[in-house]
């Protein structure tokens, strides 16, 4: 849904009901201990990612405010963001506090973030702060982080990180534009690193929005056939979800409008 004209109307809707569960477990604290009660820890783990990712404010101010915090106490050249002398971010919300703070940051937080990954050597932490870097709205930086985790693949899970940024990446065409803007590049992945490109082509046609898009990976992929004939299905799947928000993603915003009268009047919210 996001990017269609009648987003905000979903949002809203979404921010209605998500928003409400954040609210109460940020008010209980992000940081409480649940760890006997893996149901609700779960539960709190999608509604903090679901939250932030809608662009619910207190979960975007959350996250700034506690990425800020992180900024001052582990801006030492040699502080490692996994260590808990600094970072007193819980583990599983780090991906998510580095991913709104990134996407709603600045350049200057992306750099800090992204020294602090070169430098980190745990895997699970450099999982969580790609996380962050891959939600970028800089095409330069986000250049500089696919290229750099490319470069390192013999370290790095190329398809789980691909999983991951799938979940949080809202800025859809900025990979498709290096690509389409740095044929070499490409021609050196193919060549050199076919398995792992794939992951990232899937990942592109994952969060296609547009049959503009479409086209152009076309145009992108044509020189490789077998790369054609590996990604056929996703193009296949992403026509199919092109389709669907053209017929039928109008109807969920109508009911959207709807269902966000009734809840207003049935919680009293202003």
């Amino acid at each position: 849904m996001y990017g269609l004209e009648f987003w905000s109307e979903y949002q809203e809707y979404l921010s209605l009901i998500i928003g409400k569960l954040f609210d109460q477990f940020n008010a209980q604290g992000l940081d409480a201990d649940m760890d006997i009660q893996h149901d609700l820890f779960s539960a709190r783990d999608i509604v903090v990612l679901r939250a932030c990712i809608i662009d619910y404010e207190p979960c975007i101010q959350m996250a700034t405010e506690r990425f800020q915090e992180v900024r001052r106490n582990c801006s030492g050249k040699f502080q490692l963001l996994s260590g808990s002398d600094c970072n007193k971010i819980p583990y599983y919300l780090r991906p998510w506090v580095y991913s709104a703070a990134i996407k709603h940051g600045t350049e200057d937080d992306f750099d800090f973030l992204f020294e602090k990954w070169n430098m980190e050597h745990y895997m699970m932490e450099r999982d969580s702060i790609f996380n962050g870097l891959c939600s970028t709205r800089f095409r330069e930086k986000s250049d500089l982080a696919w290229k750099r985790l490319m470069k390192n693949r013999a370290r790095e899970n190329i398809l789980l990180r691909c999983v991951a940024c799938s979940k949080t990446m809202f800025n859809d065409t900025l990979l498709l534009d290096m690509f389409e803007e740095q044929p070499e590049y490409m021609k050196e992945l193919v060549e050199t690193a076919a398995n792992d490109l794939s992951a990232v082509m899937i990942l592109i046609y994952r969060n296609m929005q547009f049959e503009k898009d479409v086209k152009r990976m076309d145009n992108v992929l044509k020189p490789y056939k077998d790369l054609i004939r590996f990604l056929a299905k996703y193009r296949s799947q992403a026509l199919g979800r092109i389709v669907w928000r053209q017929d039928v993603a109008p109807y969920f915003a109508g009911n959207a409008s709807e269902a966000i009268q009734i809840m207003k009047n049935i919680h009293s919210f202003d």
